[in-house]
């Protein structure tokens, strides 16, 4: 594969695909396109600084594609994005028209972004069949978790926050909206200082752990009580190393 961008060809057939330390490369290669790929891991290409329209479909492709009725990465279940430390934009897709390309990532149920500090785009995707984010090691993860849930998330079961400097709250459509949220994890988020579980629809959370979150102050979660506010199925409260935690 050259460094520079190039679409991936002749491979129709192809169920995973893994590109590891190809520190060369300066474009992420063309791969929305591809019927069958269904994990999708993208680790330490540190020359990388943008996901941009051409991750989806060659240009030449693109303006058909706002007519076609397949979207970009029909099968994607799984992807990674993991150790781009330059990695800043992941940006949507357009038409040529300038018609925004609507659902890419119809299938995609795990979406895990790590070590990637400077990421501070994320397309306005749907994602509607998205049950595992991660976000771990992104200083603006706080401003990626909004972006992502501002777009009628629903579907989410597990929700992995760790070393996200900017998290100060969490957003309140993702507790609103996501009644089959079972586990969440906070780790190391040194700007949450309150964390409330209060008047949400939470009856499948299960699992709660948060860690080494050194300025939360405040913790409310309403257990048992009406069924439709509480967190009547939680079963494992973990709180450990929150050092300023007055309420409880």
């Amino acid at each position: 594969m050259n460094a520079t961008v190039g679409e991936v060809n002749r491979l129709d057939k192809l169920v995973e695909l893994k590109l590891i330390d190809c520190e060369r490369c300066v474009e992420v290669p063309t791969l929305g396109h591809l019927p069958m790929l269904k994990i999708l891991k993208l680790k330490g290409l540190r020359n990388v600084r943008l996901i941009g329209p051409w991750f989806y479909y060659p240009p030449s492709g693109i303006n058909e594609l706002g007519r076609s009725d397949r979207p970009p990465f029909p099968s994607l279940e799984r992807f990674i994005l993991k150790d781009m430390t330059n990695l800043a934009y992941w940006i949507d897709i357009f038409t040529n028209n300038g018609s925004k390309v609507v659902n890419p990532f119809p299938r995609l149920e795990f979406l895990k972004i790590r070590n990637c500090p400077n990421m501070s785009i994320i397309p306005d995707h749907d994602f509607p069949s998205l049950k595992k984010l991660e976000i771990d090691g992104v200083e603006t993860g706080g401003q990626l978790l909004d972006k992502i849930c501002s777009n009628n998330l629903s579907s989410l079961t597990d929700l992995s926050l760790e070393d996200v400097s900017d998290l100060t709250y969490l957003p309140e459509r993702l507790l609103y909206d996501n009644r089959h949220l079972t586990y969440l994890r906070i780790i190391a988020c040194p700007s949450l200082t309150h964390l409330e579980l209060l008047r949400h629809n939470l009856q499948s959370l299960e699992q709660i752990y948060i860690s080494s979150c050194n300025k939360l102050k405040s913790l409310r979660i309403l257990i048992g009580g009406d069924d439709d506010v509480s967190v009547s199925s939680l079963r494992e409260l973990t709180v450990a190393s929150c050092q300023e935690l007055t309420y409880f």
